[in-house]
């Protein structure tokens, strides 16, 4: 199992419409082959470093079947998903990404 992570910085400007964009982007994730699960989640600003109060932060987990699935979208659905945010809200958010694997469990 796969959580595909990114995390967020929205300008509180345009935070209402990038949520309901954000919204509908999600579902459209789950549609990619291997994409099965989608979770958003509130981060405090002030938790942040640096404290930024002018910006929403999210973070969104996106579970995938497995490492396939997750180099598919990199190589065919990535660049077409992430312009569309770029298009519609140019430098008014951020986004940085990381991808966790599940770790078997083993006596450490």
């Amino acid at each position: 199992m796969i959580i595909y992570e990114v995390n967020l910085s929205i300008q509180k400007e345009i935070a209402d419409s990038y949520k309901q964009w954000l919204k509908k982007h999600m579902s459209e994730m789950l549609k990619i082959e291997g994409f099965n699960k989608a979770q958003m989640f509130y981060r405090d600003p002030t938790d942040a470093t640096p404290k930024d109060e002018n910006v929403i932060l999210l973070t969104i987990h996106y579970t995938i079947n497995d490492r396939k699935n997750l180099e598919r979208y990199f190589s065919h659905e990535a660049k077409k998903m992430r312009q569309e945010a770029m298009d519609l809200f140019g430098n008014k958010f951020s986004a940085t990404r990381r991808v966790l694997e599940l770790h078997e469990k083993k006596t450490l």
